[in-house]
């Protein structure tokens, strides 16, 4: 028997210029432990006036992906929840994926501990297989100045920290706000804020 790989998957990349880096505000933030590693405590800084020019990146390079994966509906990716994150010597991100969001994003505030991105093979069928180790794994440094954006039902994790400086990034959802579909063919569908 032999395999052929096939049908690889994409997470886009962009670098943020040199003066939205807001690691100074991230720091100061209010911590809450979560599993081995912390969140901020206000998970909406897309409101807050000291994120308020990356924020506005963040969408740019969402509208860069809608024209590139040609998403087809009227109106734009709105950012529904963002928080920051720091992992310390030892912690981890537990491998997770983000609900109710159809876009995800990662930007990196220090270089660290890279991200480790998995996804279920296609052959996996739950009802008549036992937990399956074959997985499509795949690891991104991260880099001070580095957004990801994938699909957010995209498994994604952490090792183990070793280093001795923390680990800072920031992650955010998405949703759309306009109208998907069309009234003819029955599937319309109007979000608003």
């Amino acid at each position: 028997m032999n395999k052929i790989d096939v049908c690889p998957q994409q997470i886009l990349s962009f670098n943020a210029p040199q003066e939205l880096n807001v690691l100074q505000h991230v720091v100061n933030e209010e911590w809450q432990r979560n599993d081995s590693n912390y969140y901020s405590v206000d998970t909406f800084l897309h409101k807050r006036d000291e994120y308020k020019d990356l924020c506005r990146w963040f969408i740019e390079c969402l509208q860069q992906v809608r024209g590139y994966k040609r998403y087809m509906f009227n109106g734009k990716f709105i950012i529904t929840q963002c928080w920051a994150n720091k992992t310390t010597t030892g912690g981890s991100h537990h491998v997770h994926n983000h609900p109710n969001s159809i876009l995800s994003g990662i930007f990196y505030l220090t270089d660290s501990t890279p991200t480790r991105f998995t996804a279920p093979l296609t052959w996996d069928v739950p009802l008549i297989q036992t937990l399956n180790d074959e997985q499509t794994t795949s690891t991104i440094q991260s880099e001070c100045g580095k957004l990801l954006i994938f699909p957010s039902t995209l498994l994604h994790g952490t090792d183990r920290m070793i280093n001795d400086e923390p680990r800072y990034s920031m992650s955010f959802n998405t949703f759309i706000e306009g109208e998907i579909g069309d009234v003819p063919s029955l599937d319309y569908v109007s979000i608003n804020k």
